[in-house]
């Protein structure tokens, strides 16, 4: 059942603003930008869906490359929908390295923000407002941990959009020293912690994207900066071929 507009914006609101939210206050703003987004994948049919969004790349053979993604509140699969940078960086980065070269994991977890108007199940949602969906934290960190083992070749990008940067930074706060010094490149997208590292991954490796008038990483303007993310799909997948390249200099050497 979909919260009415108002009685969901105002119970949200004050329930967020009674826990203990990491970094800021949320705003009625930050509070409305989040149902227009939820309002916008509402909007989204089965048909509107990308080929690959989902992805088990775990479930196939080892790769020189494995990308684990999180994808954003409110969409479907396990690394995106509609306009979400997810498939579409991906979809670049097979382009570049050829889809026998990356193997591509998704991060299932319930990328929620809102539910029915009732207080557990609300408190239960707002995992995002308190920084990160907590079981979605702990998905990410095993499955990285995962290919480590079983992949002990494999050399990681990790990624995230909007609460599933917040994942991506939860995760990398417990990688061991070897799977941290095996990620060549984090990639994060609207990530509403774009100003703390990710883990201790050198920042040289990080790439965080974020848009002018996006009120999740910027906490002002609107939802429309945030929706439009896929716009950078290129400019990742550069990043990325950077930071591998360097990686395998640095190897050779």
């Amino acid at each position: 059942m979909k919260l009415s507009v108002l009685t969901g914006l105002t119970y949200l609101l004050g329930l967020a603003n009674s826990m203990p939210v990491a970094s800021k206050n949320v705003t009625s703003l930050q509070i409305e930008s989040l149902q227009k987004i939820s309002n916008y994948h509402q909007t989204l049919q089965v048909s509107d869906l990308p080929e690959n969004a989902t992805e088990d790349g775990l479930s196939g053979p080892c790769k020189p490359v494995t990308m684990i993604f999180a994808k954003g509140t409110f969409e479907d699969g396990n690394v995106g929908d509609g306009a979400s940078p997810g498939p579409a960086l991906i979809a670049q980065m097979r382009k570049t390295y050829g889809a026998d070269k990356i193997a591509v994991q998704g991060v299932p977890y319930a990328a929620g923000v809102e539910g029915q108007v009732n207080h557990f199940s609300l408190t239960m949602q707002l995992r995002y407002l308190l920084g990160g969906d907590p079981e979605g934290s702990e998905r990410f960190l095993n499955l990285t941990n995962q290919a480590s083992v079983n992949c002990p070749n494999t050399r990681f990008i990790i990624s995230g959009y909007s609460q599933g940067a917040q994942l991506a930074h939860n995760a990398a706060k417990n990688f061991s020293p070897d799977v941290t010094s095996r990620v060549d490149a984090a990639v994060v997208f609207g990530d509403p912690k774009q100003t703390e590292p990710i883990g201790n991954i050198p920042p040289n490796k990080v790439l965080s994207i974020c848009h002018d008038g996006d009120i999740i990483c910027k906490y002002s303007g609107g939802a429309a900066a945030h929706l439009n993310y896929s716009q950078d799909a290129v400019l990742a997948a550069s990043f990325v071929t950077k930071m591998f390249t360097l990686s395998a200099c640095a190897t050779a050497t």
